[in-house]
């Protein structure tokens, strides 16, 4: 059977195309897409006090004792603490987002103890105390995104932190508890962040963060520095 000059020309040109397609490099996976659109992101972190906690030692102990005669008096404080985060965000350019997002940094715990004769009777008692510093709030922030090679981001955030901060005081003895109180103070600072984002696909992104506000608190609740080191899970919608 004889094949027509259009025929064979049509069939020239489609074996020419795919010889050409698959000569053709493929491109590698688009795992930095700088996809815009909403997106969201869970982690969980440690929180680092930086301000110097004696003033506070001093303050607890002088609580404690209420110019009672004291013994054995000695104070300590756990500056870190785990914290936890989740924020809702969305990308509006490849090189912005804006995310909003529910904080829960870690307590800065100071303990006291001491045997104290409240009396004055010669008889000291054990007396042990906790005081505690709780920050958490609400975070507004913008971030600039700047991507690098085919699966990674680096990021830097400007946030507007809605703060809560309670401070808790609990005084006991073995056998009855002499102060249990809290006080609290709402206050808004300014956070800073730095962060590293790793693209696992399309959807799914790991991110490594550091954060870091001074002076987070009030004079009624007291003030402190902090920064909260976290490792979050981001998915995209």
């Amino acid at each position: 059977m004889k094949m027509s000059p259009t025929l064979l020309f049509v069939s020239l040109a489609v074996l020419c195309v795919g010889a050409a397609g698959a000569a053709t490099p493929k491109k590698p996976p688009a795992y930095n897409q700088n996809r815009l659109g909403a997106y969201a992101v869970g982690s969980i972190g440690m929180t680092s006090y930086t301000s110097d906690q004696a003033g506070t030692e001093d303050f607890l102990l002088d609580f404690m004792t209420q110019g009672s005669p004291a013994q054995n008096l000695q104070a300590s404080t756990d500056d870190s603490d785990f914290g936890y985060q989740a924020q809702f965000g969305y990308r509006f350019h490849r090189f912005f987002a804006a995310e909003i997002g529910l904080l829960k940094f870690g307590d800065l715990t100071t303990k006291g103890s001491g045997d104290i004769d409240y009396d004055e009777t010669g008889n000291f008692e054990q007396v042990d105390a906790t005081f505690k510093y709780h920050p958490n709030g609400l975070l507004m922030s913008a971030i600039g995104i700047v991507p690098l090679g085919t699966r990674f981001e680096v990021f830097g955030r400007l946030g507007y932190l809605f703060s809560n901060v309670e401070r808790e005081i609990v005084i006991k003895t073995p056998t009855e508890t002499l102060l249990n109180g809290s006080f609290r103070d709402d206050t808004t600072e300014v956070l800073y962040g730095l962060g590293l984002v790793f693209n696992i696909n399309e959807a799914y992104s790991l991110r490594a963060e550091y954060q870091f506000a001074d002076e987070v608190g009030s004079d009624s609740v007291g003030v402190e520095d902090f920064n909260f080191l976290s490792l979050g899970f981001q998915m995209r919608f």
